[in-house]
């Protein structure tokens, strides 16, 4: 067994709901997350659904769903989807995102590496190898997150 490949975090706040995919797996994954069937929150991503491809040992910000204030009530309700991508894909660094990573929020969502990599180790961008998934500080994690985060205007 390879133990868990995708791991979904979610962070609940009273302004809304950050969810967070993590590839513990050295192949691409892909990750699916769908909240159109709720109603009374606006998405960093422009829609309420989207579809990624995580390189290998990596995480990212796949969506936040900030509550809005103009609508009287709010219903939230998540699907999510995913799996392993055939062996040997590659995909480019900006690539494999729909929607696309474009606007004033893009670099919020790009994927990030799980350690720092290591010299002479290939992978997708530099990728080294992942901690195991018990050893990630989701609070460490969530305000780092938090901090990269600007209003939108």
């Amino acid at each position: 067994m390879l133990g868990p490949a995708l791991v979904i975090y979610t962070l609940e706040e009273e302004a809304g709901y950050t969810l967070i995919a993590e590839n513990t797996q050295p192949m691409y994954i892909r990750v699916e997350v769908d909240a159109s069937e709720g109603r009374g929150f606006l998405s960093s991503r422009n829609a309420l659904f989207c579809e990624d491809i995580l390189p290998p040992k990596s995480r990212m910000v796949v969506m936040t769903l900030s509550v809005d204030m103009s609508v009287k009530s709010h219903a939230l309700g998540l699907r999510f989807g995913g799996g392993a991508m055939e062996p040997g894909t590659y995909v480019s660094p900006g690539e494999g995102h729909i929607p696309a990573l474009e606007g004033p929020l893009a670099k919020l969502h790009l994927p990030q590496p799980m350690e720092p990599s290591l010299p002479n180790m290939g992978g997708f961008g530099g990728f080294g190898g992942a901690p195991p998934a018990t050893d990630v500080d989701i609070s460490a994690l969530a305000s780092s997150i938090m901090s990269q985060m600007q209003p939108r205007r």
